[in-house]
Protein backbone atom coordinates (compact mmCIF):
# COMPACT_ATOMS: atom_id res chain seq x y z
CA UNK A 1 0.00 0.00 0.00
CA UNK A 2 1.40 3.03 -1.32
CA UNK A 3 1.30 6.45 0.75
CA UNK A 4 -0.63 9.53 -1.24
CA UNK A 5 1.37 11.69 0.63
CA UNK A 6 4.85 10.38 0.02
CA UNK A 7 5.84 12.18 -3.71
CA UNK A 8 5.51 14.67 -1.20
CA UNK A 9 8.07 14.11 1.53
CA UNK A 10 10.37 12.76 -1.43
CA UNK A 11 10.41 14.86 -3.82
CA UNK A 12 10.35 18.43 -1.28
CA UNK A 13 11.41 21.01 -2.51
CA UNK A 14 10.13 20.35 -6.34
CA UNK A 15 11.75 22.50 -8.93
CA UNK A 16 9.88 23.84 -11.91
CA UNK A 17 6.81 25.04 -10.09
CA UNK A 18 4.92 28.19 -10.07
CA UNK A 19 4.59 30.48 -7.02
CA UNK A 20 0.79 29.21 -6.50
CA UNK A 21 1.55 25.81 -6.66
CA UNK A 22 4.59 26.12 -4.54
CA UNK A 23 2.40 27.69 -2.36
CA UNK A 24 -0.29 24.93 -2.82
CA UNK A 25 2.48 22.05 -2.31
CA UNK A 26 3.63 23.45 1.22
CA UNK A 27 -0.07 24.12 2.54
CA UNK A 28 -0.23 19.95 1.81
CA UNK A 29 3.08 19.20 3.29
CA UNK A 30 1.69 21.58 6.20
CA UNK A 31 -1.83 19.77 6.51
CA UNK A 32 0.22 16.67 6.57
CA UNK A 33 2.36 17.90 9.60
CA UNK A 34 -1.09 18.99 11.31
CA UNK A 35 -2.19 15.75 10.35
CA UNK A 36 -0.35 13.91 12.08
CA UNK A 37 -0.40 15.77 15.01
CA UNK A 38 -3.52 15.32 15.61
CA UNK A 39 -3.36 11.49 15.38
CA UNK A 40 -3.71 10.77 18.72
CA UNK A 41 -7.67 11.77 18.63
CA UNK A 42 -9.16 9.73 16.27
CA UNK A 43 -8.36 6.53 18.28
CA UNK A 44 -9.37 8.13 21.41
CA UNK A 45 -12.68 9.07 19.82
CA UNK A 46 -13.36 5.75 18.80
CA UNK A 47 -12.60 4.29 21.76
CA UNK A 48 -15.08 6.41 23.62
CA UNK A 49 -17.63 5.89 21.13
CA UNK A 50 -17.08 2.23 21.19
CA UNK A 51 -17.19 2.31 25.58
CA UNK A 52 -20.05 4.43 25.20
CA UNK A 53 -22.30 2.27 22.30
CA UNK A 54 -22.60 4.77 20.11
CA UNK A 55 -21.33 2.52 17.30
CA UNK A 56 -23.98 -0.22 18.45
CA UNK A 57 -26.86 2.69 18.53
CA UNK A 58 -26.34 3.86 15.27
CA UNK A 59 -25.79 0.65 13.57
CA UNK A 60 -28.56 -0.66 15.48
CA UNK A 61 -30.63 2.25 14.39
CA UNK A 62 -29.89 1.78 10.48
CA UNK A 63 -30.07 -1.86 10.84
CA UNK A 64 -32.69 -3.00 7.84
CA UNK A 65 -33.80 0.83 6.65
CA UNK A 66 -31.80 4.07 6.01
CA UNK A 67 -32.41 5.22 9.63
CA UNK A 68 -30.25 8.44 10.07
CA UNK A 69 -29.90 9.94 13.98
CA UNK A 70 -29.48 13.18 15.33
CA UNK A 71 -26.81 13.38 18.51
CA UNK A 72 -29.56 13.72 21.03
CA UNK A 73 -31.20 10.51 19.74
CA UNK A 74 -27.74 8.91 19.94
CA UNK A 75 -27.63 9.87 23.31
CA UNK A 76 -31.19 8.19 24.81
CA UNK A 77 -30.33 5.18 22.82
CA UNK A 78 -26.94 4.75 24.77
CA UNK A 79 -26.86 1.51 27.37
CA UNK A 80 -25.68 4.13 30.15
CA UNK A 81 -27.37 7.31 29.77
CA UNK A 82 -25.17 10.82 29.86
CA UNK A 83 -26.24 13.03 33.10
CA UNK A 84 -24.38 15.79 31.28
CA UNK A 85 -26.80 17.96 29.52
CA UNK A 86 -24.19 18.88 26.77
CA UNK A 87 -23.75 15.59 25.65
CA UNK A 88 -25.23 15.80 22.68
CA UNK A 89 -23.06 18.85 21.63
CA UNK A 90 -19.81 16.72 23.23
CA UNK A 91 -20.88 13.52 20.78
CA UNK A 92 -21.54 16.02 17.83
CA UNK A 93 -17.63 16.34 17.44
CA UNK A 94 -16.87 13.17 17.80
CA UNK A 95 -19.18 12.12 15.71
CA UNK A 96 -18.00 14.86 13.15
CA UNK A 97 -14.26 13.24 13.70
CA UNK A 98 -15.70 9.82 13.13
CA UNK A 99 -17.38 10.88 9.66
CA UNK A 100 -13.86 12.60 8.82
CA UNK A 101 -12.57 8.74 9.07
CA UNK A 102 -15.49 6.98 7.17
CA UNK A 103 -16.72 4.96 10.47
CA UNK A 104 -20.04 7.23 10.39
CA UNK A 105 -21.58 9.07 7.38
CA UNK A 106 -23.29 12.62 7.91
CA UNK A 107 -25.78 14.55 6.29
CA UNK A 108 -27.61 17.90 6.95
CA UNK A 109 -31.30 18.10 7.24
CA UNK A 110 -33.58 20.73 8.05
CA UNK A 111 -35.90 20.98 10.76
CA UNK A 112 -38.83 22.84 12.29
CA UNK A 113 -41.88 22.47 14.10
CA UNK A 114 -45.30 23.23 12.29
CA UNK A 115 -43.95 23.08 8.51
CA UNK A 116 -41.67 25.88 9.41
CA UNK A 117 -38.41 24.78 8.42
CA UNK A 118 -35.10 27.07 8.81
CA UNK A 119 -33.20 25.42 11.40
CA UNK A 120 -30.87 22.76 10.10
CA UNK A 121 -29.15 19.71 12.49
CA UNK A 122 -26.39 16.91 11.00
CA UNK A 123 -27.83 13.46 11.41
CA UNK A 124 -25.91 10.40 11.26
CA UNK A 125 -25.30 7.02 9.79
CA UNK A 126 -23.48 4.08 10.22
CA UNK A 127 -20.83 3.12 7.79
CA UNK A 128 -20.85 -0.28 6.00
CA UNK A 129 -17.18 -0.80 8.12
CA UNK A 130 -19.12 -0.40 11.70
CA UNK A 131 -20.01 -3.81 11.30
CA UNK A 132 -16.65 -4.95 12.48
CA UNK A 133 -16.96 -2.95 15.38
CA UNK A 134 -20.49 -4.12 17.06
CA UNK A 135 -20.89 -6.37 20.36
CA UNK A 136 -23.57 -8.44 19.04
CA UNK A 137 -22.05 -9.16 15.66
CA UNK A 138 -23.22 -10.89 12.89
CA UNK A 139 -20.85 -13.94 14.28
CA UNK A 140 -17.73 -12.92 12.38
CA UNK A 141 -16.15 -11.77 15.66
CA UNK A 142 -16.00 -8.20 16.70
CA UNK A 143 -12.36 -5.80 16.62
CA UNK A 144 -14.19 -3.46 19.19
CA UNK A 145 -12.71 -5.44 21.98
CA UNK A 146 -9.22 -5.61 20.52
CA UNK A 147 -9.77 -2.23 20.05
CA UNK A 148 -10.12 -0.77 23.36
CA UNK A 149 -7.41 -3.53 24.87
CA UNK A 150 -4.87 -1.83 22.34
CA UNK A 151 -5.74 1.94 23.06
CA UNK A 152 -5.88 1.26 26.94
CA UNK A 153 -3.69 3.12 29.19
CA UNK A 154 -1.58 0.46 30.17
CA UNK A 155 -0.58 -0.39 26.40
CA UNK A 156 0.00 3.45 25.81
CA UNK A 157 2.26 3.89 28.98
CA UNK A 158 4.49 1.33 27.16
CA UNK A 159 4.39 3.43 24.27
CA UNK A 160 5.07 6.57 26.11
CA UNK A 161 8.78 4.79 27.35
CA UNK A 162 9.57 4.02 23.93
CA UNK A 163 12.33 6.33 23.99
CA UNK A 164 13.86 4.85 27.16
CA UNK A 165 13.66 1.60 25.68
CA UNK A 166 15.84 2.89 22.81
CA UNK A 167 18.49 4.82 24.59
CA UNK A 168 18.82 3.00 27.94
CA UNK A 169 17.33 -0.45 27.34
CA UNK A 170 14.72 -0.08 30.08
Amino acid sequence: MSNHLQDHLTTYPKSGLTKEEQEADEKMVSLQAESIVNTVAFPMVLKAALELGVIDAVAAAGKGNDMWLSPSEIVVRLPNKPTNPEAPELLDRMLRLLVSHSILKCRVIETGENGLTGNTEVVYAAEPVCKHFLKNSDGSGSLASLFIMYHDQVIFKTWTNLKDVILEGK
